[in-house]
């Protein structure tokens, strides 16, 4: 399971709801201070900027203590050595990043993400360079390996290497049969249409509650990948490059119609179910990839000037968020162009505990009142009250 303390995600998880409720002016700095102190979280987490530099230099580091290994093992022994050598160190990686994150409380510090990559590029490299393995082979390995990390370290690059590798890996499968050239675009959308019910399904999951950024990249991966294998430049580029299929002029390959019915419809099927289930990443990867059927369009029928095309492209997509934020300003049918902060719902009841005892605290220093004193002996208060 994940390797990272699970009280300290909980509590990390509470300080960005205390964060954006702060944020939409829902509690004071002194709630959310408290809910900081409460609920304290003690990863190594530094910004982007250290991440990047951390990464960088641990990749490094790697690589030259990887070049001195080399320089002196590798003379006489040819490639065995260095795959040898590349599993070694791929097992090392993977080891560091287990004890940088259990003795170091590193999560996503730049130095476990350099690791984790590192171990699996190494791994691959030497496996390959020991033995000669297979697409297929290749693609099992990546998969095994990504599912691996993303369980692990919960990292949503790995997600979307996952749900990338296994599209790939069931059509590197399909093309090995005779009609696996017809059928390969069916079952890569049919893949990518599963994928993303299945990630759908485990991000309403209680406990995947730590993984629901990896989902959504595996979301927006399938999304994405559903497109390219239904996009006509795609699937006609492809029959070129697996099939030979270089004497297919651009209208001639198979299901055409099909194919170019899809690249304008899927991005427009996109939008619209966004909007009935209020879901951003279906709008904004819709309209994404609204450009990319264009840009198919334009590949195959130059109706405009390339300078003319971009000209007018841009000035109605300026023109068209202008009159969207102007109509979704104050909201429409569940809609605003004000930025919805993404929660997770997790520990709100701890943190409205917190809020209530910090007010609770305030309050303990205000002039205590006795009621007590009186010496009637019926229902009510004598004078001495």
């Amino acid at each position: 399971m994940i390797i990272y303390n699970g009280q300290w995600l909980q509590n990390n998880l509470v300080q960005q709801e205390a964060a954006a409720a702060y944020a939409d002016n829902l509690i004071t700095q002194s709630e959310k201070d408290a809910a900081i102190q409460f609920y304290p979280s003690h990863f190594y987490s530094p910004n982007i900027f250290i991440r990047i530099g951390l990464f960088i230099l641990t990749v490094l580091i790697t690589s030259f203590t990887l070049g001195l290994f080399f320089m002196f093992f590798t003379d006489g022994y040819g490639e065995k050595s260095i795959g040898i050598q590349c599993i070694f160190f791929g097992i090392a990686a993977g080891i560091a990043a287990e004890w940088i994150v259990r003795a170091k409380h590193h999560r996503q510090s730049g130095v476990d993400d350099a690791l984790m990559w590192m171990c699996g590029i190494l791994l691959i490299a030497g496996i390959n360079l020991l033995t000669t393995v297979s697409a297929i082979t290749n693609a099992w390995i990546i998969l095994c390996l990504a599912l691996y990390f993303t369980i692990r370290f919960a990292d949503r690059l790995m997600a979307g290497v996952l749900a990338t590798a296994i599209p790939a890996l069931i059509f590197l499968i399909i093309i090995q049969w005779p009609a696996g050239r017809l059928l390969a675009p069916f079952v890569l959308m049919a893949t990518a249409a599963l994928i993303y019910i299945g990630a759908g399904k485990i991000k309403t999951a209680e406990k995947s509650i730590y993984y629901r950024p990896c989902v959504t990249v595996i979301e927006l991966t399938a999304l994405m990948i559903f497109y390219i294998a239904g996009n006509y430049y795609a699937v006609s580029e492809a029959q070129k490059e697996f099939f030979n299929a270089g004497s297919y002029t651009t209208h001639s390959i198979p299901f055409g119609w099909f194919f170019w019915a899809c690249t304008f419809l899927i991005p427009l099927v996109y939008i619209f179910r966004g909007m009935q289930k209020k879901d951003l990443l279906l709008i904004r990867t819709g309209a994404v990839l609204c450009a990319a059927a264009v840009y198919t369009f334009r590949f195959y029928y130059h109706v405009f000037a390339p300078e003319i095309a971009m000209i007018v492209a841009g000035t109605g997509c300026i023109l068209l968020s202008w009159w969207l934020g102007r109509l979704l300003q104050q909201g429409r049918a569940g809609f605003t162009s004000r930025q919805k902060r993404n929660h997770y719902n997790a520990g709100i009841e701890d943190l409205e505990a917190i809020i209530i005892a910090d007010t609770a605290a305030g309050d303990a220093s205000a002039p205590n009142t006795n009621f007590g004193g009186g010496s009637f002996g019926g229902g009510g208060a004598s004078a001495e009250f």
